[in-house]
């Protein structure tokens, strides 16, 4: 809880309880007020003697007024900066988080046995929580609490009988029946979860699979199941016994008035009309701040797993910046790398050493499932490795701050994305101040000007999620032209020209490496056109380099690349 409040930031917080203390205690001093006026007024006085408690109503009728505001913008204005903050956080998180750790971690931050659908849908709905956790939760307990202690000394003042009564009733309603209300909430918390991570599932199937579902005729089905997925989490998220706690706090709240006036009297028959009526009033008005208590102990309940899920998330060792950790020329190096997803599996990589000097270029080919992705991944910082080392500039990599790393290498990996915006949006992703003239050079080495150039909306058109509205093709050279303009020092690019036609591909893969001069660049491919361009080519096997060396070496001497060259001049 502490590790999530201090993203909220202590003025913002410490502002949204002081107003809402004032709010409250507004209302209660308004009450108490009315309240004397009223039964003094029933005595009839003079005018004068009523100017006092008639000044007070309207004070506290206008303080009220103005400090409930400012709890509310205070407030909102805390929970917001902390979902900032958080999502920051989070998404740095998820971007540094190793696919194996994701795999081999069920019981982990995120949820992988449901896939990647319902791991997304518990994301959202765990950062969007944070928002409850501030303005449900810790204000209206905070403010509960410190309103309390200052009605029960006013009371106690009136009547000092009277004040440990209340005291009593209160420390009951603050304490026992919320911590009631969240103990039936938290029962039935991991069925919601359940019930709400099916429904992300089934909805993510419907929007995604529509065409499918369609074809099949299965749409209908598929439609019911959504529905009653969300008939069932809306029952049981409705089922919690609020008007129970809600009841328990009323009933409280009139036994402790009734009980404060009655030992009053008992314990001094002398008591005024008008201190009976106010005390009693006021202990009333003084409940209605514990109202809200019970139904904030029940939403603290529900996100306390959102909590925990996030604080495992977010708070992985993060690596200070350092202006210095790369002094000398940036080579990679890879030393006995050996990467394993899980502990009890066969590695899939094994016992990997690479050298990729200042600008120089190697291409990896072998068969599906040979590791070449893994092998970008574990060079990105994606996947961690079992035993070996890399270094990058002399430096280890796991040493590298995220930030500087991730503008050091980059380039098109297997889960590249094309966000739902414009393709001039897209692209500046790779380098957010780039001009409209810079947009145009990259679009066009990539030949994708003409084709922009052809859309109504231009540079501005939204391409769907993940570039649903635009072919494969043109998908991987948007993704190329953003890693060219990104242009970091060691480009990384797997599988660059996927979706494109063979004379198409060539030409890009072309115009990419013209474009990398002086660059390093580490291309995964199964291709074998433009290897000839290349400073080495390491062909992997079973997680293993079977042959290394340049293209006309290979090509000439007996081996597996030899076999895939012959192959692909038969097959033409």
């Amino acid at each position: 809880m502490m590790w999530l409040l201090r993203l909220v930031g202590l003025r913002a917080l410490l502002l949204a309880v002081i107003a809402a203390v004032l709010a409250d205690l507004a209302g209660i001093s308004l009450i108490g007020a009315a309240t004397w006026l009223l039964v003094r007024a029933a005595q009839r006085p003079q005018l004068a003697a009523l100017v006092v408690g008639i000044a007070g109503v309207r004070a506290a009728a206008m303080v009220r007024g103005v400090a409930r505001y400012g709890e509310r913008l205070a407030g909102h204005d805390a929970a917001l900066g902390a979902l900032a903050g958080l999502r920051d956080r989070v998404y740095r998180a998820l971007a540094s988080q190793s696919a194996a750790r994701r795999r081999a971690e069920n019981a982990g931050p995120l949820p992988t046995k449901q896939g990647s659908a319902s791991a997304l849908g518990v994301v959202v709905h765990d950062v969007d929580a944070v928002q409850d956790l501030v303005v449900r939760c810790v204000i209206p307990f905070a403010g509960a609490v410190l309103v309390s202690a200052v009605a029960v000394t006013v009371v106690w003042l009136l009547s000092p009988i009277a004040g440990p009564v209340l005291a009593a009733g209160l420390g009951v309603a603050i304490a026992v029946v919320p911590v009631l209300a969240g103990w039936q909430s938290h029962r039935s918390d991991q069925l919601v979860a359940a019930d709400r991570a099916e429904l992300t599932v089934g909805v993510v199937d419907l929007f995604r699979g529509a065409a499918e579902l369609a074809v099949t005729g299965t749409g209908a089905a598929t439609r019911a199941d959504v529905d009653r997925a969300a008939l069932g989490l809306t029952t049981r998220q409705s089922s919690a016994p609020a008007h129970g706690a809600t009841a328990a706090v009323l009933l409280i709240a009139g036994g402790t008035a009734a009980a404060s006036i009655a030992f009053s009297l008992a314990a001094d028959p002398t008591t005024g009309r008008i201190t009976a009526a106010v005390v009693t009033l006021v202990v009333l008005a003084t409940f209605e701040v514990c109202a809200p208590l019970p139904a904030a102990a029940r939403q603290l309940a529900r996100i306390a797993g959102s909590i925990r899920r996030l604080r495992d998330l977010a708070d992985t060792p993060s690596v200070p910046d350092r202006q210095d950790i790369a002094t000398g020329p940036l080579e990679l190096v890879l030393d006995h790398l050996t990467v394993s997803y899980r502990a009890d599996d066969t590695p899939a990589l094994r016992d990997i050493d690479l050298r990729l000097p200042p600008g120089r270029r190697i291409a990896v080919i072998g068969t599906s499932g040979s590791g070449k992705s893994t092998l970008l991944a574990t060079i990105a910082r994606f996947v961690a490795p079992a035993t070996g080392r890399i270094t990058l500039g002399g430096a280890d990599l796991a040493d590298w701050p995220e930030t500087q790393l991730r503008g050091t290498v980059g380039g098109v990996l297997t889960d590249a994305h094309v966000f739902h915006d414009s393709i001039a949006v897209n692209l500046r992703i790779g380098k957010p101040e780039a001009t409209d003239a810079e947009l145009a050079a990259v679009a066009a080495r990539m030949r994708l000007l003409a084709w922009i150039e052809s859309l109504p909306d231009g540079w501005q058109t939204v391409l769907g999620e993940d570039a649903a509205f635009a072919s494969g093709g043109q998908r991987q050279r948007l993704l190329l032209a953003r890693a060219l303009l990104a242009d970091p020092p060691v480009l990384l690019l797997d599988e660059p020209t996927e979706g494109l036609d063979s004379e198409t591909a060539d030409a890009v893969l072309a115009d990419v490496l013209s474009a990398t001069e002086g660059q390093s660049v580490v291309l995964v491919t199964h291709r074998l056109t433009g290897l000839a361009r290349f400073d080495e080519v390491v062909v992997l096997d079973g997680g293993r380099i079977r042959q290394r060396g340049p293209h006309h070496e290979l090509a000439g001497v007996p081996g597996p690349y030899r076999d895939m060259w012959r192959i692909r001049e038969v097959i033409g």
